[in-house]
């Protein structure tokens, strides 16, 4: 009876732990996706050393300073919350959450994220080529903004990108908060394309056009301030005449990598509409990088991306990637602009910009830029019609 009873409770057992078995591979089955989550950040601390006339300056800050929390909540749900501290205040970058579409139909992106404004904009600062993007992204607003956007980059056998924004007029500094919609929206839309790409020869050609249209109705504005690419000189601010209507942008994009050599530009051309007049400004740049130490520039998505050395700096006798830059910036407010009151004057930057990148590991750089800038009659009065030369300096590393 007693053996009876302990090879019931065997089976017993046995059965229970077959449904443990199957009931536990049930579940395995449906949570085979586990949600995620990674932490990110940067920093990047600069030095800037600028003179012109009369004018002198030294100083240094910490350019960015980002931490970030990003990750999944299934397959198709991603997260990201992405925060910047630079001068002790808080700033929202990309936070957001983004629903990728079955089939290659794209993702849809809500809350705060990179408007679609031109290929120098949108490369993370990461990666950018220069310490300061080209002047054709003054008119660009900013990176960042709230809204929705779509975007496809799988088009065409993955050879064409689509991006279509509509966004709001809130300050990134105050979450994003707009407490009048009606007071205008902006809509930003961008097609790139590789033309041509050659993945065993690391070759590549991108073309591009993008647009921007922001209705903003309010009694005054100003493109933000205008100085030689450098972020802690001198600037100059130039006001329209009348109140906003709406302004708009249409851009151009044309870059290639062939091996170590890499060239990249951009046009864009400008109106703001008042109610006085319509007001007009161009501006483009090119510029040309080579890596002396045989690396090349990645793409991805309609962007360049980070630069993996062959070799780490001290590192099996590596000496990191060292990357060889030079630009030409533009930018031409003459068209209708009127500044003062007086529009026999030459309003128009042109920026000279050559320096080197030192890449001694993909997650670490250092960098070095010389400038030299003609402002014209947009230069503050103390540089006493003298060209501004700088020398720029960072430090950065990202986790």
């Amino acid at each position: 009876m007693k053996s009876r009873r302990i090879s019931m409770l065997t089976i017993a057992f046995a059965l229970l732990g077959i449904m443990s078995i199957n009931a536990q591979e049930k579940i395995d089955t449906k949570e085979a996706f586990k949600p995620s989550m990674k932490m990110e950040g940067r920093i990047m601390y600069d030095f800037t050393f600028l003179s012109a006339g009369d004018y002198e300056f030294s100083g240094n800050k910490f350019r960015r300073l980002r931490l970030a929390a990003k990750g999944n909540v299934s397959k198709n749900v991603s997260y990201s919350a992405d925060f910047d501290f630079t001068g002790g205040k808080i700033a929202y970058r990309n936070v957001f959450l983004r629903y990728k579409m079955p089939k290659n139909f794209g993702q849809l992106t809500v809350g705060s994220f990179e408007e679609p404004t031109g290929l120098d904009m949108l490369t993370s600062s990461k990666y950018i080529t220069f310490i300061e993007r080209a002047l054709v992204t003054t008119t660009q607003y900013g990176k960042h903004n709230a809204g929705f956007e779509y975007a496809n980059y799988n088009l065409f056998d993955d050879k064409v990108g689509l991006q279509l924004a509509y966004t709001f007029n809130g300050v990134s500094s105050q979450a994003h908060q707009d407490e009048e919609l009606e007071g205008g929206a902006n809509f930003i839309g961008r097609v790139v394309g590789k033309v041509f790409e050659s993945k065993e020869k690391q070759q590549l050609i991108h073309l591009g056009v993008n647009y921007e249209y922001r209705n903003d109705v309010k009694e005054d504005f100003s493109y933000k301030s205008f100085k030689t690419e450098n972020n802690m000189g001198q600037t100059t601010a130039i006001t329209s005449v009348g109140n906003l209507k709406n302004t708009s942008d249409i851009g151009f994009e044309l870059a290639g990598t062939f091996g170590s050599l890499s060239v990249q530009g951009e046009y864009e051309a400008g109106a703001i509409i008042t109610d006085v007049d319509t007001f007009k400004s161009k501006s483009y740049y090119g510029y040309v990088s080579y890596f002396i130490t045989g690396e090349h520039r990645p793409y991805k998505k309609g962007i360049f991306t980070r630069v993996k050395p062959k070799k780490e700096f001290m590192k099996d006798g590596g000496l990191g990637a060292i990357e060889l830059v030079a630009r030409y910036s533009v930018m031409d407010l003459n068209e209708n602009i009127d500044v003062n009151g007086n529009d026999s004057n030459d309003y128009k930057i042109a920026n000279i910009t050559v320096g080197f990148n030192w890449h001694f590991n993909k997650h670490t750089r250092f960098m070095y830029n010389f400038v030299s800038g003609d402002h014209n009659a947009l230069a503050p009065i103390e540089y006493n019609n003298s060209s501004l030369t700088g020398h720029l300096i960072r430090f950065q590393v990202d986790f």
